[in-house]
């Protein structure tokens, strides 16, 4: 069973469900700050907990979602949990205490990543390449940047340091591309 409720809520919706949930059965809450520990609170004893924190590529079958099992979980229901997040995209088990520094960096993350597929889709288009081709061209772009960064064992400044350019401001970069 899920749990998306805001996190001040999910403790009082546990514990009006709570006469219900037996010995066995997998509560997964996708809220942010509320531990297992406070959940484990508000639930029998023998009720599996899980809290994952799903982000904004999950959208599209690409997000990487990090999760937490509260100890004792059987392995099938792991292995269920896992299956659930595949839909999702990627997958990864974590310690409860990594759990806020993973969605720091998962849900924040984007935030810097979006402008700046903004702004070199907006310095294509300024130099003739159309709406869409910049667009794909672009979202093909932060995919293979991935993929080095997820298949390779070099880090992102030897990357960056195997292109011949340096990283360059948005007016540079549309200047250039005008060029």
């Amino acid at each position: 069973m899920g749990v998306a409720v805001p996190p001040p809520a999910v403790l009082p919706v546990l514990s009006e469900i709570s006469p219900a949930l037996r010995a066995g059965k997998m509560i997964v809450s996708v809220a942010a700050g509320v531990t297992l520990g406070a959940m484990r609170q508000a639930v029998p004893d023998g009720v599996q907990l899980a809290r994952v924190m799903p982000n904004t590529p999950s959208l599209v079958g690409e997000g990487m979602n990090t999760f937490v099992c509260a100890p004792g979980m059987p392995q099938d229901l792991r292995m269920v949990l896992e299956a659930m997040l595949e839909v999702w995209g990627e997958s990864l088990e974590i310690d409860e205490g990594l759990l806020n520094a993973f969605c720091a960096l998962l849900a924040v993350g984007p935030t810097y990543l979006l402008p700046l597929a903004g702004q070199l889709i907006e310095s294509a288009q300024s130099a003739g390449i159309s709406a869409s081709d910049a667009r794909v061209s672009t979202a093909q772009l932060f995919v293979g940047v991935g993929a080095l960064l997820r298949d390779t064992d070099i880090d992102a400044d030897a990357l960056l340091n195997m292109i011949s350019m340096q990283p360059m401001d948005a007016v540079a970069a549309r200047k250039l591309i005008a060029d």
